[in-house]
């Protein structure tokens, strides 16, 4: 589902960096590069270890900092699926998709349905508002037939 290269993702990240005056370092690529690799929905307990196997020196607090810097200039976004954990996945390079969690196993389902997002819309028109922002996140059992 991403729409940006990685190249283009650092770009991206750089420019947001500049603006709120944070630098970019290689610990903090590594960081970014385990999260753009990602194709689940990572919490920092496994950023961290994925980060590590690259470079033995990143540190906890490194990558907390990195991922609230991230999440600040809103390049990662925070998600909560209920199971007492923060999950992060980019924001940046993702094309919108809502979200399936599977109450059991915790397993993250990501999918895309044009019926429920023009439904979105029509339901914020029809209260009075233009919607500029959604997340939808359905909770379930998996079926046993």
């Amino acid at each position: 589902m991403k729409n940006l290269t990685y190249e283009e993702f650092v770009e991206k990240i750089q420019k947001s960096f500049k603006e709120k005056k944070f630098t970019m370092t290689t610990q903090r690529e590594i960081i970014l590069r385990t999260i753009y690799d990602s194709d689940d929905h990572p919490d920092i307990d496994e950023i961290y270890l994925r980060s590590r196997k690259v470079d033995q020196k990143i540190g906890i607090a490194t990558v907390y900092r990195t991922v609230s810097a991230l999440v600040e200039t809103s390049v990662i976004e925070k998600l909560d699926f209920k199971d007492g954990k923060a999950r992060y996945e980019e924001s940046a390079t993702c094309h919108h998709h809502d979200h399936l969690i599977d109450v059991d196993t915790n397993e993250v389902h990501e999918f895309f349905n044009e019926e429920i997002e023009k439904l979105k819309h029509k339901i914020a028109e029809e209260m009075g508002y233009e919607l500029v922002y959604h997340r939808l996140d359905l909770y379930g059992k998996k079926i046993v037939k």
